[in-house]
């Protein structure tokens, strides 16, 4: 009877430490989840700013071609 009692002692005790192993498990997985989801905006934040570098680079392109064309002067006749 008593090695019964400590049979179901140990199996207790196993389940509890099974259950505390999940639950720090399930804390890990909770802050990985939010560094990926934070890793994530950082992206969708780095992509949105080389977007905007490019279109910036773009219309400077653009005005220095304009003003380059406006500063030629013609020569000869056509």
């Amino acid at each position: 009877m008593f090695s019964l009692i400590r049979k179901a002692l140990k199996k207790a005790r196993s389940y509890d430490e099974v259950a505390e192993r999940l639950s720090e498990l399930e804390k890990r997985l909770s802050a990985l989840e939010y560094i990926s989801d934070e890793r994530d905006s950082l992206w969708l934040f780095i992509e949105d700013i080389k977007k905007q570098e490019e279109e910036a680079c773009q219309v400077l392109h653009d005005e220095l071609q304009s003003a380059f064309i406006r500063s030629m002067k013609p020569r000869g006749e056509a």
